[in-house]
């Protein structure tokens, strides 16, 4: 028996997309490693607070300067991107593959659930190693991004979850 609602079907196409960005982050992660571990190298050398106007604080003694945890840093990220894209898209496939049935949906909202958890967990881990890093005093629109992700994934959490 087919349950395919509208509400479905919208259901379907938000996790789809959120895994397929994901994947495309990662992808782009792992293509330009080099450039991603530059990226987490600046945040944690906190450079932009050095840079002309330069802010003058104590909290440029939590710099991290060593590359071994800006490349780890970097392989977090890859990781945080492809595990979330791996869950939401096993999301889709159980829908599927049960052929759009209460089972299926049922699978479809756990896996999602599990998939939008990291997803959520990313946005929360970036900002708090951004604020760790003080990145609020001049990439405050980094900081705006991380909020964003977390409230998305909060909002798609919310709707899937809608019966």
């Amino acid at each position: 028996m087919l349950t395919l609602s509208g509400i479905n079907v919208i259901k379907v196409i938000v996790i789809s997309g959120l895994a397929l960005w994901n994947l495309l982050e990662g992808l782009g992660l792992v293509k330009d490693f080099t450039g991603a571990q530059k990226m987490v190298g600046r945040i944690m050398n906190m450079e932009m607070i050095e840079a002309p106007p330069a802010v003058p604080t104590n909290l440029i003694t939590r710099r991290v300067g060593h590359p071994f945890w800006h490349k780890s840093g970097a392989a977090v990220l890859v990781l945080f991107n492809f595990s979330c894209a791996l869950l939401l898209l096993i999301a889709v496939s159980n829908i599927f593959r049960e052929a759009f049935s209460p089972a299926g949906i049922e699978s479809f909202i756990e896996w999602g659930n599990y998939g939008l958890a990291v997803f959520i967990t990313m946005g929360f881990s970036l900002s708090f190693v951004g604020l760790w890093f003080a990145y609020y005093i001049k990439q405050s629109e980094l900081m705006i991004t991380h909020f964003l992700l977390i409230i998305l994934g909060v909002v798609v959490a919310g709707f899937i979850n809608l019966s």
